[in-house]
Formats: structure tokens, sequence, C-alpha cells
């Protein structure tokens, strides 16, 4: 009877490793495909009309998987700028616009396959801006460029 007993402990610790081991498999594959993105500030929503006089330069961004399509990568400091943002890919994406030294920091909410997003950003000073797709690692596969701004 003690070996049925132990047997059947064994086998339920057994279980119990191989569920804690789906959920973390389940968990880590729902971060990975943009399930737990950077929320970030918002500056649009899907499909929302950029706004303000003058429209300024319309560029058209794609993104998919893994990497950004960008119409245009040089702009005047004080231009303004519409990114019309669409995600081309199978998973959700997003697209940011910084750059760390000045504290400047601009992005789109998360966009499912098929969604789209303007965004509005006019440059507030000479330099590079790093443009990248903030969903958790997303940008360490490749969906990441540079914009340069002259003035």
């Amino acid at each position: 009877m003690g070996a049925v007993g132990v047997a059947s402990v064994s086998t339920r610790y057994a279980l119990v490793g191989l569920l804690v081991a789906v959920i973390a498999i389940v968990a880590i594959a729902y971060l990975y495909l943009g399930g737990g993105g950077y929320g970030g500030q918002e500056t649009t929503s899907p499909g929302e009309e950029a706004t303000g006089a003058g429209g300024g330069t319309v560029v058209k961004v794609e993104l998919y998987e893994w990497g950004i399509k960008i119409e245009k990568t040089t702009f005047e400091a004080g231009e303004k700028v519409v990114f019309e943002v669409v995600n081309k890919g199978s998973y959700t994406h997003a697209f940011e616009i910084e750059n760390d030294d000045i504290g400047f920091e601009v992005e789109t909410e998360n966009l499912a396959p098929g969604e789209s997003a303007k965004l509005e950003v006019v440059f507030p000073q000479p330099g590079e801006y790093e443009v990248y797709c903030p969903i958790d690692g997303h940008r360490d596969l490749g969906m990441e460029a540079l914009i340069t701004v002259s003035g």
C-alpha cells in the first residue's frame, strides 16, 4: 500500500510541474507576441485624424515582422510631420519616436494587425531620433530605425 501512495504523490507532483511549465510557456508567448506591451503615452487613437492647422508633411509608415518601413527619415527642426502608421504585420505593434538627450518621446497606442493611427509630431530641435516598436522584445528583433532632424 505504501508504494501506491508514493507513486500517486509522484504523479501528482509531475502533473503540477507540467501545469506550471505550460502556464509559463503561455505567459512568455503572450508577452513576446505583444500582449504585455509598453503602454506609455498615447497621442492618437487608431484611425484618429491629426489635428492642427497647416496639415504638415505626411509620412507613411508600415510596421511588420520584424521591421519598420518609413517613407522619409530626414526633417527640419520645427517642421510639423504627420506619420500615418499602419500595422501590416500579423502581431500587435506600435510606433515610438524618442530622443533621450532632450527628453522627447511620442508614440501611438498598440495597433492590432490591420489597424492604423496618425501621429502628429513637431521635432523641437536638431538631432538623431530613435524610432522603434515599444512592444516587449520587438525592437531587439529589428523593429528600429533612425530619424535625422537638421536645423
